[in-house]
């Protein structure tokens, strides 16, 4: 009768495994999620401390607040005009002193 006895695991003992494994999976996934949303917090406030400070250098070099976002990467055609201007202003300052 012994060697009639298969080996192996029983419907009940895999059932438990699955719900501990389900207990351990509902418990962790939210810790991983939170910390998702968190890192992009971080990134967004990160982005904004750089635009913020881009906003505060062109106010500074300008003397007023760009028109338009495309003002402060340089690439727009606001941005040549003032820098001209700048550089026009510039020289003139310089050939006088």
């Amino acid at each position: 009768t012994l060697r009639n006895i298969k080996k192996g695991f029983t419907l009940v003992e895999l059932l438990i495994v699955i719900i501990i494994i389900a207990v351990l999976a509902a418990i962790a996934i939210p810790k991983f999620s939170s910390s998702s949303q968190r890192s992009k917090e971080s990134s967004l406030r990160a982005n904004l401390k750089l635009v913020r400070n881009a906003i505060d250098l062109f106010r500074a070099d300008t003397g007023a607040f760009p028109a338009s976002l495309a003002g402060l990467t340089g690439t727009g055609a606001a941005t040549k005009t003032t820098s001209q201007k700048q550089l026009k202003n510039h020289s003139v300052k310089s050939n006088r002193a």
